[in-house]
């Protein structure tokens, strides 16, 4: 990276952090007082160069405007100024990798909104501490659905896997195509991979750490093929759709072809049961909770909708 380049860099990160006026609300051009020499590479302020020069640094438009700078006691936007500055510093001493960084805190920044409508930052304890902890992300946009989960299942995994000491840890991930899409034109490629390939690592190696993952999902055809390929047991339900029957003839090794061919006319409640913890696949007929515990998942009928018009 030239010295330009990485001038100009160092100026877009301030711009992000530094207020876009001044006290009298007039406009603040960060550089519009410096000119870069190429012979140089440096900046110089009118007749002054800048490199190694504190007095003449010190009467720049920048270094002025710095002062203004001030932290707004919200914890995520406080934390998006900090991955800024400590970039800044970063770069300046040659530490950091720009390209692979910078576009994590620009989405990061992007998405303060989002954020703060999921995470309250102002609830203190560890959300962790129960035994049982449910992540409702009926309210939150599709892309937030992709990232929350991403989040906090390599946060819970990492600090299981590190502190490990014969506990287990099971995650249970309701509607995952939602989360284990291998198709989304919402992020860019590399976001997708990091997504897939962190849920395909728990999946694949947190056995070891006692971690065990459990997903719902009506669309298997949606969700990547190792981490499907990776179950051990299956309780499949009546599927339609052929993509989805063909996801599931290609991951499960432990069905025959006629009990394949009944999935698409097993009634409400009934299922195919199918793994390593049987000899044989299992037809399941599966007791419906008191209705008072039913989710609200039940499809309407559309008779008594007519008549109550």
């Amino acid at each position: 990276m030239s010295d330009k380049v990485r001038a100009d860099l160092l100026f877009d990160y301030l711009r992000q952090v530094l207020p876009e006026h001044d006290q009298n609300g007039n406009m603040v051009e960060l550089a519009s007082d410096l000119e870069w020499h190429n012979t140089t590479a440096q900046y110089k302020c009118g007749q002054e160069w800048l490199r190694g020069n504190l007095p003449a640094i010190q009467n720049t438009a920048v270094y002025g405007h710095v002062a203004s700078l001030v932290f707004e006691d919200d914890i995520i936007a406080d934390f998006v100024t900090f991955s800024y500055v400590q970039l800044i510093y970063d770069v300046l001493a040659n530490r950091a990798q720009n390209e692979h960084i910078a576009p994590v805190i620009h989405k990061l920044r992007s998405k303060q909104n989002d954020i703060r409508k999921v995470f309250n930052p102002a609830i203190q304890g560890d959300v962790f501490a129960s035994n049982v902890v449910v992540v409702n992300l009926n309210d939150v946009n599709l892309e937030m659905k992709k990232t929350i989960p991403l989040l906090l299942c390599r946060r819970i995994y990492q600090e299981h896997k590190t502190s490990f000491q014969g506990k287990t840890l099971n995650i249970v991930i309701d509607e995952a195509h939602n989360i284990l899409s291998t198709e989304s034109s919402r992020e860019t490629e590399s976001w997708k991979d990091y997504r897939l390939e962190t849920f395909e690592e728990i999946i694949k190696e947190g056995r070891k750490f006692g971690v065990f993952v459990t997903i719902a999902s009506q669309r298997p055809n949606d969700i990547s093929p190792t981490i499907t390929s990776q179950a051990h047991n299956y309780f499949i339900h009546r599927l339609i759709n052929q993509k989805d029957l063909q996801s599931i003839a290609s991951a499960v090794s432990y069905i025959d072809k006629l009990t394949e061919e009944s999935i698409p006319t097993l009634p409400t409640g009934t299922c195919i049961f199918s793994g390593m913890a049987g000899q044989m696949p299992l037809k399941l007929n599966i007791k419906a909770l008191e209705h008072s515990l039913q989710p609200k998942s039940t499809t309407l009928r559309f008779a008594p909708l007519l008549s109550q018009n």
